[in-house]
């Protein structure tokens, strides 16, 4: 970590600047990230990923992908969520990998098309409520590795708008 002494004037112009680019409408449109030593965490309009850097096991709630309510707003009924496994190297999927996701409000129902490696593992629609539980099939995850690129794909067609609940939100893929 590098220290600043903040009775420079060239430290002081750097943070300035920082705080005039942070305000800046041009760095809004910029991806949001987090970075953990797991994974990193991209937030677009419309659109989450998560890169994925070693297996984690469990079930992860959004907010420990460092996911919060407001990236997780899905104004336009639609949302696309991306888990990149590329980088994770050595892993088993858990038994049948799972995603769950809660809603602030009630949905009249979502269409839900997850892709894993482009081609289509679950193409269903869900009734209305609070919450939806999407399982995978693992073996046909297995199936349809690649060496270079495993990226599963999720797209929800909601009726309105919704909110995510990044803490009550989770999922779980691997061992």
């Amino acid at each position: 970590m590098i220290q600043l002494d903040l009775k420079s004037p060239l430290n002081y112009l750097s943070i300035r600047e920082e705080q005039a680019l942070m305000t800046s409408p041009s760095i809004l449109s910029q991806p949001i990230k987090y970075y953990n030593m797991n994974f990193k965490t991209e937030v677009n309009p419309g659109e989450v990923k998560v890169y994925f850097e070693k297996p984690m096991s469990g079930k992860i709630s959004f907010s420990d992908l460092g996911l919060k309510d407001e990236d997780l707003r899905f104004d336009g009924g639609f949302a696309r969520i991306v888990f990149d496994f590329e980088n994770i190297g050595e892993h088993h999927y858990y038994q049948v990998p799972t995603i769950e996701l809660s809603y602030a409000d009630e949905t009249s129902g979502t269409h839900w098309q997850c892709d894993f490696n482009q081609t289509t593992v679950i193409d269903k629609n869900d009734n209305r409520g609070r919450s939806s539980v999407i399982l995978l099939d693992r073996k046909k995850l297995v199936d349809l590795e690649q060496h270079h690129q495993n990226e599963l794909v999720i797209h929800a067609e909601f009726s309105d708008k919704v909110q995510v609940i990044a803490v009550d939100s989770c999922i779980n893929f691997f061992n």
